[in-house]
């Protein structure tokens, strides 16, 4: 659906009108922009240069005159974007490169930013920075993650030994800003490849939005680096909606008692007054 502005401003319209119909005509043509992938996960080597694609589809009817590239949280320094900014032309697709290049093994999280001046869109990024090539692990989170309940996660760790060896894993939750929530760390002996599982508390307190979970397995001093993507939706617990749904049905019967004994006064007054005019 596009808006006719010459037909809106033939039937005489103010000017203010004018303008906002063009705005809303303007909105509807470009909401089609897009960024793929929504969730950006890169896995990098210390010292290692690494590149990553992010596709930008506009399948509006409006090109954009420019579309600026930033970045949020501590990714700024370790990534860049081939281009920072180019015009993004109406039914296009480009693909957009980056670079990652660390030169401190850690975590890195924060947003990808594309701005074209009228919508400005966030791409979360979470980069591991792993400085030991032969022990790695991978972590998943099992099941939804909720506000005041444990997350839940499975990790699988090759130590790249045959024989037992001994490593330290410390796990957490972390923000899109790189703030931790929580963090604990355990000793693990492990031959091969081995699986187990790990549970963290996630905090009332926390709010909407995107965080990640992270495990840094150390091996002599030299790390590997694996995190998962996790949304929080919401922070109402089924517990709380049922109490906020009990003193709505009390709210209601109490606000409906009150218009009965309204209405019946009113109906009352109107009876008492009808009989002294007929007397």
């Amino acid at each position: 659906m596009i808006i006719s502005i010459t037909s809106v401003h033939a039937q005489g319209v103010t000017p203010l009108e004018y303008s906002e119909a063009r705005a809303m005509s303007w909105l509807i043509r470009i909401s089609n922009f897009d960024v793929s992938p929504d969730t950006l996960f890169v896995n990098a080597l210390l010292q290692n240069q690494t590149s990553v694609f992010v596709t930008i589809t506009n399948d509006g009817d409006e090109s954009f005159p420019r579309l600026e590239i930033g970045f949020e949280g501590n990714i700024s320094p370790i990534m860049q974007a081939g281009f920072s900014a180019f015009p993004l032309e109406r039914k296009s697709a480009y693909q957009t490169m980056f670079l990652v290049n660390a030169t401190r093994a850690g975590l890195y999280t924060g947003n990808i930013t594309f701005d074209t001046g009228v919508i400005k869109k966030h791409v979360p990024a979470i980069i591991s920075v792993s400085e030991n090539e032969r022990t790695t692990a991978n972590i998943e989170i099992l099941g939804n993650v909720k506000a005041g309940r444990n997350l839940n996660a499975k990790i699988t760790i090759d130590s790249g030994f045959i024989t037992e060896v001994t490593l330290s894993v410390t796990y957490g939750i972390q923000t899109v800003t790189g703030q931790k929530i929580g963090e604990n760390t355990i000793s693990a002996r492990v031959s091969g490849t081995s699986t187990s599982q790990l549970a963290i508390p996630v905090p009332n307190s926390v709010g909407v939005g995107d965080y990640f979970f992270y495990a840094i397995v150390d091996f002599n001093g030299r790390k590997y680096i694996d995190a998962q993507h996790f949304e929080i939706t919401t922070i109402l617990s089924f517990e709380t909606l049922i109490i906020t749904a009990f003193l709505l049905i009390i709210l209601a019967v109490v606000l409906g008692s009150i218009l009965q004994k309204k209405e019946k006064t009113i109906a009352e007054y109107a009876i008492s007054s009808k009989n002294q005019k007929t007397q």
